[in-house]
């Protein structure tokens, strides 16, 4: 059972609404980021991709760095709004562990190509501990849900399972593979299935 969890909340909360709508603009834009990179994009080629107008970009975001890196901006916390709705979930630690194994999954995805954008735009520097923190928070509540979802896993096994995702992860990224996040998402799946396994029997 699979159980997919929106990074959204109720409509009708003008801050809650301008996250979810910074959050869909960069996910539509994200593909030319990958072909185009830093330097070659430009805000108006962005928004035409969104079907926006540039103005309208910029009413979202105050500069093509913004825009760019918004995963590392303070406000794109979808660790942890992930994590506020998986509390709210009425399911089976099982399904939780899957339902933020996606979250955590697309999210380390993002980060490392917002880490490449930074580099390429000389601000890597500036965002390095941000980066960090968020791969380190994600890598944490995976950890907790891993060992919640198999309870015999010996102390200290999840957040090593947890690792091993996540190493997985970059590995698909820095080898450039096709065929979008479900396939990496089906592989780190199989990886904590296969791992979990193993300690717990063990």
């Amino acid at each position: 059972m699979v159980v997919a969890l929106a990074l959204t909340r109720p409509r009708g909360r003008p801050a809650e609404d301008r996250f979810d709508r910074r959050a869909e603009i960069w996910r539509a834009i994200a593909p030319e980021l990958r072909r185009l990179r830093y330097r070659r994009v430009t805000i108006k080629h962005l928004a035409r991709t969104c079907h926006l107008a540039p103005s309208s970009l910029y009413h979202y975001f105050g500069s093509k760095e913004e825009l760019i890196l918004h995963p590392l901006q303070p406000d794109a916390d979808y660790c942890e709004r992930a994590v506020a709705q998986l509390e709210l979930l009425p399911a089976s630690p099982h399904v939780r562990l899957d339902a933020f194994l996606e979250i955590a999954t697309r999210l380390h995805v993002d980060l490392m190509l917002v880490a490449e954008l930074a580099a390429e735009a000389g601000l890597q520097q500036r965002y390095r501990a941000v980066m960090v923190q968020k791969y380190d928070k994600a890598r944490s509540v995976l950890g907790s849900l891993i060992a919640a979802a198999y309870p015999g896993m010996p102390s200290n096994a999840a957040s090593g399972v947890a690792d091993r995702v996540v190493a997985l992860v970059a590995g698909w990224y820095a080898s450039g593979r096709d065929g979008g996040t479900e396939s990496i998402l089906r592989a780190s799946r199989s990886e904590v299935e296969a791992l979990a396994t193993q300690l717990t029997e063990n």
